[in-house]
């Protein structure tokens, strides 16, 4: 007897499941180029075609209107085809003027509290006390703002960066945790890995979950971290010395100090949180994103 299995996925139906799971990611919020996949995941081709393509180019380039400008919507096409069958899926993203630029207003701090602490090895956020980068008051009622259930558990030495539009902005952190662990099974179980929030649109709003779901990527080779804080430029360390300085450049690069005692708190927070030193990296900013931030102090 002779017996024909057909294929898991044929050219029509991988064509139409690809189509119907075809994602790309921030499309509902294009702040800067985008990644559009050219191969979906059952052997389709995946070819793109821009309504407008000096606004959004159709390998993803995108060319935001000017400050002040109305946001343009644009069609986007995407053909999924695969063995003669096709399908088609239309996106309309909205690509939105550039932001104005603005002076900062003030600094915001990315930081974690040590690893002799439960829930210090977490990421917390402060701000300045205006312009003055020597006092600050945390956020969020002193509690973290982001906490991580994968990997070790553990999110160490953050970098917050602006994007270069500056609208957007990124938080990375490292998946390590020495609290409760055997500190040589986690550092060389969790030194490799990294995990990254990009801010969601409502970041500037104040709400301080305004951090998308992390995404977790390993490095070839484990290196040493230092252990820091930063202070902006033109001020001095906290020991009275003047210190090492980067130099500022794109809108999108901050400016760093780095210090080993924590940033002095006017407002104090809960249990013991306010005697823990704080490391981790400041970022301009500015009057507006200042004013909403405010709404976070808890």
């Amino acid at each position: 007897m002779d017996v024909t299995i057909e294929a898991i996925c044929t050219g029509k139906r991988a064509v139409e499941t690809d189509a119907a799971t075809l994602v790309a990611h921030n499309i509902d919020d294009v702040r800067g180029n985008l990644t559009l996949p050219a191969e979906g995941e059952n052997g389709t081709t995946i070819t793109w075609r821009s309504a407008k393509p000096d606004t959004l180019g159709e390998t993803g380039e995108v060319n935001r209107p000017a400050p002040g400008a109305k946001a343009v919507r644009v069609n986007l096409k995407a053909t999924i085809s695969r063995g003669g069958h096709q399908a088609v899926r239309i996106f309309k993203p909205e690509v939105p003027a550039l932001p104005a630029e603005e002076p900062y207003k003030g600094y915001l701090f990315a930081c974690f509290t040590g690893e002799g602490y439960s829930d210090g090895e977490q990421i917390y956020n402060a701000l300045s006390k205006g312009d003055d980068p020597l006092h600050w008051q945390e956020l969020n009622g002193g509690r973290p703002v982001v906490t991580s259930g994968v990997g070790e558990k553990g999110l160490r030495d953050p970098f917050v960066i602006r994007s270069p539009e500056g609208d957007r902005f990124y938080l990375i952190a490292t998946d390590l945790k020495i609290y409760g662990n055997a500190t040589g099974t986690a550092r060389s179980a969790a030194a490799a890995a990294r995990s990254w929030w990009p801010s969601r649109p409502a970041w500037c709003t104040g709400r301080t979950s305004g951090w998308s779901r992390s995404s977790r990527r390993r490095q070839a080779t484990p290196g040493r971290r230092r252990r820091t804080t930063t202070r902006p430029s033109g001020r001095t360390s906290c020991s009275g010395r003047p210190s090492r300085t980067a130099t500022r450049g794109t809108r999108g690069t901050p400016t760093t100090r780095w210090c080993t005692r924590r940033p002095a708190t006017s407002t104090p927070s809960p249990s013991r949180r306010t005697s823990r030193p704080r490391h981790g990296t400041v970022l301009g900013v500015t009057q507006a994103e200042y004013d909403r931030l405010l709404s976070s102090l808890g």
